[in-house]
């Protein structure tokens, strides 16, 4: 689905914790982070950006755009299941 349907979604259904990537079609996960940044009901959901690059110019960025944190989607299954309990609980 497309980033606009994303954040449609993200807006109704009001999730505990949201997973983006960064790597989209028309719309970048940059300007997706940066909208739902803007929305107030969602101003406290945590964001995990991920992307298949390991850069650390990218997860500085997705950081001060406000994300809550930064995976690799390469990661282990395990990682991912300990780190979105993390997110989640904060």
């Amino acid at each position: 689905s497309s980033a606009q349907e994303g954040i449609r979604l993200a807006k109704t259904a009001k999730p505990d914790l949201i997973l983006l990537d960064l790597m989209l079609p028309v719309m970048s996960g940059y300007g997706v982070l940066r909208e739902l940044k803007q929305v107030s009901d969602l101003q406290h959901v945590p964001i995990v950006a991920l992307t298949a690059l390991a850069d650390e110019d990218i997860a500085m960025e997705t950081m001060r755009l406000g994300a809550a944190g930064f995976l690799n989607k390469s990661c282990e299954t395990k990682e991912l299941i300990h780190r979105v309990s993390e997110y989640a609980a904060s």
